[in-house]
Parts: structure tokens; sequence; C-alpha cells
């Protein structure tokens, strides 16, 4: 799927490999961010490195993860669901954005 928006985009996150990397990859890309709402589970290690995500976040000066959303329709229709096939992103692409970002890699493994 490409992003092809002026739009804010909802980002349905959940502290993985690949959902960093679209992070990454839509401020490099300069594609406007919404909402990026958490829909995992919580756990201590989880939220430890949610609170890493937002310090970058917040150094791009983007809007950090929200673990408790209220979305409405208009922002779930622009819910991003997977662009890294359309940026040619597989799982060493994905790595290297995020050491390039000086963001560390989570636990969980992509499935």
């Amino acid at each position: 799927m490409s992003v092809k928006t002026h739009a804010p985009v909802t980002v349905l996150y959940q502290a993985d490999l690949r959902d960093t990397a679209i992070l990454v990859g839509l401020v490099q890309k300069q594609i406007p961010i919404g909402v990026i709402a958490y829909t995992g589970e919580l756990d201590c290690k989880t939220l430890d490195y949610i609170t890493v995500v937002n310090k970058w976040l917040k150094e791009k000066r983007q809007p950090i993860v929200s673990i408790h959303p209220h979305l409405n329709m208009d922002q779930l229709e622009r819910i991003v669901v997977d662009p890294l096939s359309s940026w040619g992103w597989g799982e060493d692409e994905c790595k290297a954005v995020l050491a390039l970002n000086g963001i560390a890699r989570p636990t969980q493994k992509i499935e």
C-alpha cells in the first residue's frame, strides 16, 4: 500500500519492529501523522519501549503513542495498514532504519 494523503494518517501501533519502522518511514517521507494508537497488550517492557519511541517522536515533532485513544470515523478511515512492502522494506531495512535513527529494536519478532 502506498500512502498518498495530505490529511494526517492514523497508525495502529503494536511496538514491534515493523510498526516502529513504519513510524520512522512516515516521518522520513514527511507523511503527516495524526494519531498513533497502541493496540497490543501492555507490560512494563512494552511501556518502557513506548517511552523510547515517544522520546524520538517528540524530537521529530510528531504526535506520541496514545495508549487509550478515542478514534473518530475520520481518523479510522485513514489508518496506515502496511506500507513497508511498497517502500521495499524487509526485516533488514526495518532494523537498519531504526538503528540509523537511534531507536532501539523492540524485543518482539515480526510475525
